[in-house]
């Protein structure tokens, strides 16, 4: 008989198939594993691998759990009977029912695992709630053909609904918005209305903000405030005689006799007759005196009068706050309405659907829908097992998606009549997502919730902690556990499994930040941080100590052996990445560890824009679509791409008489640089946006440059810029110049895998969660504020507008320190995650201060004295504190030196991997592709493809010819007719040629071609209401007058029309779209429309209700638009 360890044994009791059971686990206690052992127990015990559902809360986390399940039976699949037989015992399973038939049984589970309809079910609970409303569209009152909405595109929708709604005769609701609204953007608003829309399906009570239903402002103010006016006229007449604060008491005093706003008023009263926030008498306590009591002497009636108008004030200011906190709340209410009702307008338009509608969306369709009862019998016959991982991240919302499917196993005939389970696996110490609404609260009261339940059908559900850790060594585990002893801290109770593994903690020293910094110097930026910054230091010394370490012979134990150190074995974690400051100790690590030239593998989330790498290749688009663009053109010079120095730039820049681009032409000395940007010049006008970065980065070895400059994990933001230039064609019309422009909007972030290579890892904590590393370092933890980002809370259930400054009302202000109470709570929880990372070195390090109690730094070194840490001599100089096991200094020492992996690899990572099938959302129409002939009958000999080819050519000639010297026409027109990729003859195109040369040299049109107030190809959009649809297309010349605006289309027919009667439908339908676009943007400008005829030369002007008419008449025919 097999015999078990006591963390084995609570495995196999966890991953018992029979039972249903709820996982406490600990960081490193192999819950993974647990989960994967049961549904291989599932299907060991004849379950239809499509009965089986396993919740996820990461795709890589799902992915990770396939892969090991589907190792683990393929393995079954090719082991002898007897190795078989032995894996299945040490799975769990009883060796009397291991028949040679059930052994037989566990080699086809993979093939049948893998022939499972849509594959096995372990996915995220966005994957389940996505494939739920495919399968019930119409219950769910969804498009069937929904895509999901990226994030660049929700904002780009939100803000069009604001404008949309700012733009409407009543805008009553963005008028009283903008009252109460201080910031300059809407769009962070916006974005946290549409996330916390749940707060907008309550109104907000007056007794949610204890006032009573019968006061207003005004009401209030007269009650309490305007008896006391004639004793403030006194007091202020009174102060003008005193001393320099009593004069100036009064002359605040004056300020509240010169307005009309009660509400400003009492500010300024509050001002007076309050004392401030930090008072020892308390916040905004009433003072007893105002004036100095030379002034006023307590013998004097109006001492007393003063204490008396202060309480009065010090409680007219509670009421004045509540009441304008209500007042502000029913606005955003008002508005949330408003916009939540058109932006899901606009996405039911679209067919568009958020991550936050997936579970939304499900969770109504399971309760409340009227089709709930159907949806849940249809499912109920597909499931009989539910498993749930990260149980502590679930939100609320999520919950509800899970509670309805597990209610279903508790009711009903379905109820006993065939095995069913739940597994839920979490850890509540683990819970660091509340910016996704995770609540590890929610947490335990569902445990007793789903007990109960299954209580009523007489099923219990087994309560299994699992204590052991595999991954880190014991003296990491004291300290832990130490930490965690504190009553108003999570309880945390860990065991070793590998109870003689070596382990050490050490505790640098704390780098404060100097009261005296270094002097600067003149030339330094504002925005660089000093020489002697704290945290420019710590990334010096952990850098330092790591080149160290991977050149000593220090060897440490990894996967029960010991080997020497390398790169990939070091993880450094920070609380955040803060980017966007000018001293990011995040950032100070990646530079000094790459100045030393050790193996670092970047940063985890990358802010594509950000990257050096494509900012550099935008630089280069930029000059590109803009030649007079001279610091795009400095910034590609200086960059690997073209490889020119400061020096070099200097020479070009320095007393140039025009662009720099005319002086690095005219200089002629970087031949290199010039024969790649002329290039690129040059296909602008050919070119897609993604072919032009693929030319920058293959023929013109941008590619291998940059890599070899900058190194590996550029490689992630050049391919993100691919698939962003791809992405964007699917878009709009795939111009370079609307591409930078859509680029620039939004922010584009990646995360990177970070999985296991031999580099450095520098990551935040978040990021980390799942990874472990034999060796971690904590340099982020000095004192550190709460965020405060949010502009919205929920009080009760209710969105409530967040008081700026001391604004904030006394129910507001018990709100905000719940929440903060939650969040230093979810701090601690985020230390307990960073800890349990490390297997065996755990190093402790800080810079800046470190003052506050809560600081990690000062809770781990606290913790570390109650365990006796030893002190040691850090650097010779200072002290520090370490925790090791006597067998640490024992470890074995290795001769050989470290192998570091700096290898360059310049094939990019999409050569290897199939490309994502991006969907393609609701398209601008092009005016000219509105239906309708294009020609008249019988006037045309050729078809319809070269006629296209015949009118693009011309077009572009007559576009690009008027902006050259006539002189330099021969010169333009050769190269053009030899480069010009089309299937006509030499013959066409010299007719072409001629052609556009009568109408460029005929004094009648000159005004069109060559008129200072004459625009060419100019791109117009706008939405047309007839249409209903956004248009998009460019006017061949668009003349602005002082009181007209003209646009004249070129075509190229062979029969002209004798009348514009006569135009051709198609034609005057494109017309009136310009026409109706045009209108809008100049509403007090005339606008004429008109056609130059390029065979005869003629202008023929159009009729608007010619126009108009014939677009409007064309609506009325079946599929009228052509979409295509």
């Amino acid at each position: 008989m097999t015999s078990f360890n006591e963390a084995t044994l609570a495995q196999i009791f966890a991953a018992d198939p029979t039972k249903n059971t709820w996982v406490s686990a600990n960081a490193g206690s192999g819950k993974t594993r647990v989960l994967t052992d049961r549904v291989a127990r599932l299907l060991l015990n004849s379950t239809d691998p499509q009965k089986i559902l396993c919740l996820t809360y990461t795709k890589a986390a799902a992915a990770e759990m396939q892969n090991r399940l589907f190792k683990r039976l393929g393995q079954w699949a090719m082991l002898p009977d007897k190795e078989l037989r032995a894996e299945l015992k040490n799975l769990g399973e009883n060796d009397s029912i291991l028949s040679p038939s059930k052994i037989k049984q566990a080699r086809t589970l993979f093939a049948a695992a893998l022939e499972t309809p849509g594959g096995l079910k372990v996915q995220t609970i966005h994957s389940f709630c996505d494939a739920l409303l495919r399968r019930f569209p119409l219950e769910a009152g969804v498009s069937p053909q929904f895509n999901m909405l990226e994030e660049r595109q929700a904002k780009q929708l939100r803000i069009e609904v604001v404008e949309r709604m700012a733009q409407q005769s009543d805008t009553s609701e963005i008028d009283m918005l903008a009252k109460h609204f201080t910031r300059l953007d809407t769009d962070d608003l916006t974005n946290e209305i549409v996330k916390k829309r749940t707060g907008f399906n309550v109104k907000p009570t007056r007794k949610n903000f204890g006032i009573s239903e019968d006061i207003s402002l005004e009401k209030m103010f007269d009650q309490t405030i305007s008896k006391h006016e004639d004793i403030i006229k006194v007091l202020m007449t009174t102060l003008e005689t005193g001393s320099k604060n009593d004069i100036k008491a009064a002359d605040k005093l004056k300020e509240y006799f010169l307005t009309t706003s009660n509400n400003i008023k009492l500010k300024i009263l509050e001002k007076v007759f309050l004392n401030g926030k930090v008072a020892k008498a308390g916040s905004y306590s009433a003072k007893e005196n105002i004036a100095t009591l030379k002034l006023i002497p307590k013998s004097n009636p109006l001492y007393k009068a003063q204490l008396i108008i202060s309480k009065d004030i010090e409680t007219a200011r509670r009421s004045r706050l509540a009441i304008n906190a209500y007042n502000r709340s029913l606005v955003l209410h008002s508005f949330a309405r408003s916009f939540l009702k058109a932006y899901d307008k606009r996405k039911a338009f679209n067919a568009f659907l958020d991550y936050d509608d997936l579970i939304n969306l499900s969770s109504k369709l399971l309760t409340s829908s009227s089709m709930a009862q159907w949806v849940l019998y249809r499912l109920d016959g597909g499931l009989d097992h539910i498993l749930v991982d990260e149980a502590q991240d679930t939100s609320p919302a999520q919950w509800a998606v899970i509670d309805c499917l597990a209610r279903e196993f508790t009711y009903g005939i379905s109820a006993n009549d065939r095995p069913r389970s739940l597994f839920i696996v979490g850890d509540e110490k683990q819970s660091i997502y509340s910016f996704q609404g995770a609540d590890p609260d929610i947490f335990s009261e569902k445990k007793s919730e789903f007990t109960n339940l299954l209580q009523h059908i007489n099923q219990n559900m087994e309560n299994c902690e699992l204590l052991h850790s595999f991954r880190s060594a014991p003296q990491i585990l004291k300290l832990v556990d130490q930490i965690f002893a504190n009553e108003k801290r999570p309880k945390s109770k860990h065991k070793a499994f590998h109870n003689s593994k070596p382990g050490r903690v050490d505790l640098w020293p704390f780098i404060e930040k100097q009261s005296h910094p270094e002097k600067e110097v003149w030339y330094r930026p504002i925005d660089m941080p000093a020489p002697n910054d704290p945290k420019k230091e710590l990334a010096r010394l952990i850098s330092q100590n790591i080149k160290e370490l991977l050149q000593s012979n220090q060897t440490i134990n990894v996967d029960n052996s010991f080997r020497k150190i390398t790169p990939g074995d070091i993880l450094i974690l920070v609380q955040g990445r803060e980017t966007h400051s000018s001293s990011s100790l995040f950032k100070e690590i990646l530079r000094e560890l790459k100045s030393l030239d050790i193996p670092v593998a970047g940063a985890d989330r990358l802010n594509v824009g950000d990257e050096l790498a494509v900012r550099d290749i935008l630089s280069i688009l930029k000059f590109a679509n803009m030649a007079n663009d001279d610091l795009s053109l400095a910034e590609a010079m200086r960059s690997p791409l073209l490889g020119l120095s400061e020096k070099d730039l200097f020479k070009v820049a320095y007393e140039r008489k025009g662009t720099l681009w005319q002086s690095l032409r005219e200089q002629n000395h970087h031949v290199k640089a010039l024969e790649i940007l002329t290039d690129i010049r040059n296909q602008v006008g050919y070119l897609r946006p993604y072919e032009l970065i693929e030319r920058i980065l293959t023929k013109h070895n941008g590619r291998k440059k940059l890599l070899a400059r900058l190194g590996l994990e550029v490689e992630d933001g050049i391919d993100e810029l691919l698939s962003q230039s791809l992405q964007y064609e699917t878009l709009e019309a795939p111009t370079l110049s609307g591409f930078l422009q859509w680029f620039v909007s939004g922010e584009v972030e990646i995360k990177r895998d970070m999985g296991k290579v031999n580099q450095i890892r520098v990551m935040t904590v978040h990021g980390s969660k799942g990874l472990e590393s034999p060796i971690v370092i904590l340099p982020d933890t000095g004192d550190k504020n709460l965020p405060q980002t949010s502009q919205i809370t929920l009080s009760k259930n209710t969105a409530v507008w967040r008081s700026t400054g001391n604004e904030g009302s006394e129910i507001q202000n018990l709100t905000e320190n719940t929440i903060k109470e939650k969040q230093s709570e979810e701090k601690m929880r985020l230390l307990y995650v960073a800890l349990t990372r490390a297997e065996s070195w755990l190093i402790i390090c800080g810079a800046g201060n470190y003052k506050k109690e809560s600081s990690w730094y000062n809770i781990i070194k606290e913790s570390m004295i109650e365990l006796n840490a030893s002190e040691y001599m850090f650097n010779q100089k200072d002290t520090g504190l370490v925790l090791k096991d006597e067998n640490w200094d024992d470890l074995q020492t290795i001769d050989n030196k470290p192998k570091l992996d700096i290898e360059i690899n310049t094939n990019p990572k999409w050569l290897k991997t199939k490309a994502k099938k991006l969907s393609r959302p609701n398209q601008a129409l092009a005016p000219s592709n509105l239906v309708g002939e294009k020609v008249l009958q019988n006037t045309s000999s050729k078809y319809e493809a070269e006629a296209k080819e015949i009118g693009r050519i011309l077009h572009k000639i007559l576009e690009d010819l008027p902006k050259i010297p006539k002189s330099e026409w021969d010169i333009f027109l050769g190269n053009f007719i030899k480069n010009d990729n089309n299937n006509l003859s030499n013959k066409e195109k010299n007719i072409l040629i001629s052609e556009a040369i009568v109408l460029l040299e005929d004094p009648k049109l000159s005004y069109i071609f060559f008129g200072s107030n004459s625009l060419s190809e100019v791109g117009i959009t706008s939405h047309i209401s007839q249409l209903n649809n956004d248009i998009l297309g460019y006017i061949d010349r668009l003349i602005i007058g002082e009181n007209t605006i003209t646009a004249i289309d070129f075509k190229s027919n062979e029969g002209i029309p004798n009348s514009a009667e006569e135009i051709p439908k198609g034609i005057l339908a494109q017309q009136a779209v310009y026409l109706l676009a045009l209108q809008k943007i100049y509403p007090k400008l005339s606008i004429e429309i008109a056609i130059l005829w390029t065979k005869t030369g003629e202008i023929m002007k159009i009729p608007h209700n010619i126009a108009i008419n014939t677009l409007e008449a064309s609506l009325h025919l079946d599929d009228s638009i052509d979409r295509s």
